[in-house]
Order: C-alpha cells, then sequence, then structure tokens
C-alpha cells in the first residue's frame, strides 16, 4: 500500500502523489530505526518544570535520550491543578548516565533561574495559586459557618425566651 513519506498518510493503489504534501509516493515506507542503549537509570529529580525542560534542553543539545516521569501522583496532578509538589524524574540511558551528570554539573542552572527570573516568576504563581486555593476553601466553610451561627442564636436568644 502507497503512503506518503512526508506525512505518513496511507492511501489506495491507484494513486500516485499525497493530496495533503504533492509529493510521489513510495510503496515500502522504510521503518524507523531504533537502537538499544539499555536500561535507563534515574539522572536527577528535579522539583519543577523549569528545571526539568533546563535540563532536558541540555541533553537534547548534546544528543543524550532521555525520558521524564513525575513522582507519586505528579502526573494527575498535573494535568488536574497545573502544577504538581511532587517532582519529576529524568532518566537517560545507563551507558550515558555519567556524561550527561558531568553536563548538567557545568551549569549552576539554579543561578541561571535566578539571574532569568524565573524562580520570582514560579513564586508569585505558586503563591497565587495557594491563594486561590485558601479562597475556595473559605468560602465553602462561609455557609458551614453561617448555618452554625444561626443554629447557635435560635438556641441561645429564641429557646431561652421561649422557657422564660
Amino acid at each position: 500500500m502507497p503512503s506518503c513519506p512526508k506525512c505518513k498518510a496511507e492511501y489506495a493503489e491507484n494513486f500516485s502523489f499525497c493530496r495533503n504534501c504533492n509529493v510521489k509516493l513510495v510503496k515500502h515506507q522504510e521503518s524507523e530505526v531504533f537502537i538499544d542503549l539499555g536500561p535507563a537509570t534515574i539522572l536527577t529529580n528535579v522539583p519543577n518544570e523549569h528545571e526539568a525542560n533546563f535540563i532536558e534542553s541540555v541533553l537534547i543539545a548534546n544528543n543524550i535520550p532521555f525520558f521524564r516521569q513525575h513522582t507519586g501522583a505528579g502526573s494527575y496532578l498535573t494535568i488536574e491543578m497545573g502544577m504538581s509538589n511532587f517532582g519529576i524524574d529524568i532518566f537517560v540511558p545507563e551507558s550515558l548516565v555519567e556524561k550527561a551528570k558531568e553536563l548538567i554539573n557545568m551549569f549552576d542552572y539554579k543561578k541561571i533561574q535566578e539571574t532569568a527570573g524565573e524562580v520570582a516568576r514560579e513564586d508569585q504563581y505558586t503563591k497565587r495559586r495557594k491563594n486561590r486555593v485558601w479562597f475556595i476553601v473559605a468560602l465553602s466553610w462561609i455557609p458551614f459557618l453561617i448555618i452554625m451561627i444561626i443554629e447557635w442564636l435560635y438556641k441561645t436568644f429564641f429557646v431561652t425566651i421561649q422557657h422564660r
């Protein structure tokens, strides 16, 4: 079955050009080659997305394959709340872990973040999110407190007045 080498769309036998890319279709598309680099091992654990993105950019620039994994319920919290306090593990192939450690240790990435103002912005963002959470919690308790106060006033004044 012919397919487009650019967009990977498959076509029936009677087509010769891709409608989307206007590229000549090929009969047998070469499959991607995966190189087994051995088992992955943890390179580092970082507390937030900014630091993970920085380390990943260093690894990409040096052609070191990696993957990230949120610890604990971090993936769920990132989807649900937009952030996680559990941290992110960054994994690299075991054979390249020493090279990767040397690369990330070359940079004082916390200092780089501070000079760029990322930490200050993140702290403000986190502070606003925490304030919103406390505000929502407070709003959820207001009806309960009002009911308790009304009940106390009712028992204190109305019931006592009737018994006199």
